[in-house]
């Protein structure tokens, strides 16, 4: 019987899905950047980065082709290859200049690539990270979609600003594909090689998903990804709104680039250090009351460049907490048997907020300016918070009445919140 593989180092995780938050950095940071400079307003510009973002809440529908076919490892070479392809497409697209339909569709199809990522690297993470190292891989998996987001953003910001347009997808594929050498630190997982039949594959999938389905903590899960707890919805609206505080093109590089990046992965970084002492939960619905502090505060204060870099950099931190505390939650209730799958159908609902988050936020700016940009994401972030928390009230009264009947074995061994 050959050895069992090594598991994945936590940090692995990291860099295998940067090219997942670069792309998306492109589509949400720098894309906004260069049409607004083209012309567009803050609203149109908006509406084509929701619509790109669509792509996350279908991820659901390509990602059982993970656990069906091939084996995550494949997969993840096959759809790097794809974003790297999309993502440099742009250098010769005329954006600003062609029709905005053919810049929607585009910004769809590379942000479809870049999400597809994700689907085999949340694969090998539950099927190949030793179990007591989960928590940390959550931290490093949304450390590494964040940070990408950032340092692709602030990248495609600064090469656009001060090489040209068509440099910055370019040098962002070129970052993305020097990613792919993390690989090599996957081994190939022998139990997933050895391909079982599909009508197996796919009884496990369904059992896996229907387990998680019937625990109430699954179906609060799947209930709160619906809302807009810590959306983060002006991630994708910094850089188009940056002149009503009057900041410079280099400092919106720097604030949603490498500033964000940092303190993207120093709020996971913290989220992981919290729920070593306090619940996942209370992380991850604690983050959306800070963000809505954070807005508030920006609301009440003057627009100047450092207000704008402080503010976005504050808040780039708290979209570390609260977005590896719903890592977390999401990775507790997902079985090995249908890692991608059930990841993929959790995680696609807690992107479907941030489209519609970034969409309202921009609307709002549209119509109402800077204070109805900041006013919209403070309500988003507060108003979520009402059923979230009713839910959970819920969810801890089944345990306890669990608790209470030892016969009732659940289908889900979850263990403390």
């Amino acid at each position: 019987m050959p050895p069992a593989p090594r598991p994945v180092a936590p940090g692995t995780v990291f860099w295998l899905i940067l090219p997942h938050g670069a792309a998306n950095g492109f589509v949400t940071v720098t894309l906004p950047f260069l049409l607004t400079r083209a012309g567009l307003t803050v609203g149109e510009a908006g509406a084509i980065v929701a619509l790109a973002l669509l792509p996350q809440t279908w991820r659901f529908v390509w990602a059982p082709v993970v656990d069906l076919t091939l084996t995550p490892r494949r997969w993840y070479g096959l759809s790097l290859a794809a974003a790297v392809l999309a993502v440099a497409a742009f250098g010769v697209l005329p954006v600003g200049r062609g029709p905005t339909g053919l810049i929607a569709a585009a910004a769809v199809l590379a942000q479809a690539a870049g999400v597809f990522i994700s689907a085999p690297v949340s694969a090998i993470t539950v099927r190949q990270v030793a179990p007591e190292a989960r928590g940390r891989a959550a931290g490093w998996l949304q450390a590494g979609s964040l940070a990408g987001t950032g340092a692709g953003g602030g990248l495609g910001v600064w090469l656009a600003a001060h090489v040209s347009a068509p440099a910055a997808p370019v040098g962002l594929a070129a970052a993305m594909l020097a990613c792919g050498v993390a690989l090599r630190w996957v081994p190939v997982d022998g139990a997933i090689a050895r391909a079982d039949r599909v009508a197996d594959r796919l009884r496990t999938m369904w059992r896996d998903l229907r387990a998680v389905l019937r625990e109430p903590e699954g179906l609060l899960v799947a209930g709160t990804s619906c809302l807009p707890l810590a959306a983060g919805g002006l991630m994708g609206v910094w850089s188009s709104v940056a002149p009503a505080w009057r900041a410079s093109p280099d400092q919106v590089a720097l604030v949603t680039g490498v500033l964000y990046a940092a303190l993207t992965t120093l709020g996971c970084v913290l989220a992981g250090w919290l729920m070593d002492r306090a619940s996942r939960w209370t992380v991850f619905l604690g983050g959306s009351v800070v963000m809505a502090g954070v807005t508030a505060l920006l609301l009440a204060a003057p627009r100047t460049p450092g207000v704008y870099v402080a503010g976005v950099a504050a808040y780039a931190l708290v979209v570390g907490v609260g977005y590896a505390g719903y890592t977390a939650t999401v990775i507790r209730v997902t079985g090995p048997g249908a890692a991608a799958t059930t990841y993929a159908v959790l995680t696609a609902l807690g992107n479907l907020p941030v489209a519609y988050a970034t969409w309202a936020d921009a609307r709002a700016y549209d119509r109402w300016g800077v204070p109805g940009l900041l006013g919209a994401d403070t309500a988003l972030s507060l108003l979520a918070l009402v059923p979230a928390v009713a839910g959970l009230a819920l969810v801890r009264r089944a345990r306890r009445r669990r608790a209470a009947a030892p016969a009732a074995a659940p289908a889900l061994a979850l263990g403390p919140a």
